[in-house]
């Protein structure tokens, strides 16, 4: 997918088309694993591998973005739990605390179709000892 060769382009390009929802980046073949270097705003730039990315606007927050990073209400039990034997202070893991915890961070994976930022999910991230998020 990428040429690792390529000078970084510093002149970002404002395409003619905008995208609506969300646009998913990977190989056509979806049993080869992608390859791609990826840089957020001016950050440093990172080699990385895996099944490829997605990105969302607001209007496609709630599709493929929610679904890849929703989280479940067993899941938040379990890592209230795990929390509070690592930290060795009391606190009640009930329902009532996980049910407010998956609502508010999965509500926080959806926002405004008006608002100009985009998130972006890595599909199945291949572990090789330089991811650095």
């Amino acid at each position: 997918m990428t040429n690792y060769n390529r000078k970084p382009c510093h002149n970002p390009r404002i395409l003619p088309i905008l995208a609506l929802n969300d646009v998913f980046i990977g190989e056509s073949v979806s049993a080869r694993v992608s390859f791609y270097e990826m840089r957020v705003d001016d950050g440093p730039s990172q080699k990385q591998k895996g099944s490829g990315v997605t990105i969302c606007t607001g209007t496609g927050s709630t599709s493929w973005h929610f679904n890849i990073n929703h989280i479940s209400e067993h899941s938040v039990q379990q890592i209230l739990e795990l929390g509070r034997e690592l930290s060795g202070q009391e606190f009640s893991c009930d329902a009532s605390l996980s049910k407010e915890v998956r609502r508010q961070f999965n509500n926080s994976l959806v926002y405004d179709p008006a608002d100009y930022k985009m998130a972006f999910s890595v599909r199945d991230p291949i572990p090789h000892g330089i991811f650095k998020w």
